[in-house]
């Protein structure tokens, strides 16, 4: 379970990332959830400064889709 003093913390330091990154957001609102069903891929790559990259790939499975509605939810309340 997540420490509810460190959920308040990450939804604070929110504002900064938002001013910094404010794409990121929105694109998660519009894609994470409403568009996740079963076959769904989703890549992540992670290009660290000094060039080191870093990817992940998954397939969404039905049992998935719950979790990633919980994440839309999460989304949409701090976004």
């Amino acid at each position: 379970m997540i420490n509810p003093l460190t959920l308040m913390k990450i939804v604070n330091e929110r504002h900064a990332f938002v001013e910094n990154h404010e794409n990121v957001f929105p694109f998660l609102k519009e894609n994470f959830g409403k568009n996740i069903e079963e076959g769904t891929v989703i890549k992540i790559d992670i290009k660290t400064a000094d060039g080191e990259n870093s990817t992940l790939e998954f397939e969404i499975k039905e049992s998935d889709i719950p979790l990633f509605r919980n994440i839309e939810d999460f989304i949409n309340q701090i976004a």
